[in-house]
């Protein structure tokens, strides 16, 4: 168990390197956040992008014309929504590739969502009430997992503050998105804090609850806000697990200005994402993946929206 998922990224990408050391491509989506970045600087890997689809799966023509083999390819289960992992393999399968699969928007399902790629990792926090955690699974059985743990440590500062806004929702009908504003650069290997570890060893988590009352909320999103003003991703609901936001994109900046200051006066934060850590890319701007808003589905309510 690692502290989060830039740091499983970390150790999945040392793993990758320590058993193919000629492996020195790594396509990423091109709506991504700097987190994964900061997890990838260390390795001075060669980062190309590729283009989604409407339903934020991958590309495959896109990838099929740019692909190089022997490379890694990095998947996102965006908000809680299942890639098409069957196009995936073909691909994986075709071009010798390596896949990771960021399942940081959700919880892992067995069997299911978080399971697919041949590493997998989540963050666990974005869900439920801890300070932190990830879990790193490696779904290759020529690669034996190390059993040696990570050492637990004491919670850092920014942790506690994370950690405290699920108390807050409790008692106020605030709503905020699980969300932090961490610019750390991953360059070693760190685990869980001790209490978060003491949570999920003794405490059990109503996994059906959440993952239900996340899904009421995402589908209350969806019918609530116009679509003459957000479009919503073509996003079929049975492919949605434990969903992290509802997610949507604005069709101009004045629409994207009035929905954040709409949320700020009725308490609900709404935030564009993802900050790119870097100079935008062609594929970000011109699929208008910087006007996307993200609107919370916290599981600690049902949202209090008329959807008549």
């Amino acid at each position: 168990m690692t502290k989060s998922g830039r740091y499983s990224l970390y150790k999945i990408i040392s793993i990758i390197k320590k058993n193919n050391n000629n492996i020195n491509n790594i396509y990423l989506p091109s709506f991504i956040c700097k987190e994964v970045i900061s997890s990838l600087i260390s390795f001075n890997l060669d980062i190309s992008f590729y283009k989604l689809n409407n339903d934020l799966s991958p590309d495959i023509n896109f990838l099929k014309k740019n692909l190089k083999r022997n490379s890694i390819l990095f998947i996102v289960n965006y908000f809680g929504v299942l890639a098409d992992w069957s196009s995936i393999n073909d691909i994986k399968n075709e071009y010798e590739l390596i896949t990771i699969e960021d399942n940081c928007h959700s919880l892992n399902e067995k069997n299911g969502i978080g399971s697919y790629g041949d590493y997998s990792f989540n963050s666990l926090r974005k869900i439920i009430p801890l300070l932190s955690g990830s879990e790193l699974n490696i779904n290759i059985a020529s690669i034996i997992p190390e059993t040696n743990n990570l050492k637990l440590r004491i919670p850092d500062i920014d942790e506690i503050k994370y950690l405290l806004r699920f108390y807050r929702n409790k008692k106020s009908t605030k709503i905020s998105i699980n969300g932090s504003e961490n610019n750390e650069i991953v360059s070693s290997e760190k685990g869980i804090d001790y209490i978060s570890k003491r949570i999920l060893d003794n405490h059990e988590f109503d996994i059906d609850h959440i993952c239900l009352t996340r899904r009421h909320n995402f589908i209350s999103w969806n019918r609530f806000l116009p679509s003459s003003e957000l479009r919503s991703f073509h996003i079929d609901i049975n492919k949605v697990y434990c969903p992290y936001v509802y997610p949507c994109i604005a069709e101009s900046d004045e629409i994207k200005k009035k929905w954040i200051e709409w949320g700020m006066k009725n308490n609900i934060r709404i935030i564009n994402w993802p900050k790119i850590p870097f100079k935008s890319h062609d594929h970000f701007e011109n699929s208008h993946l910087n006007m996307v808003l993200l609107f919370p589905i916290n599981h600690q309510f049902n949202l209090p929206i008329r959807l008549n």
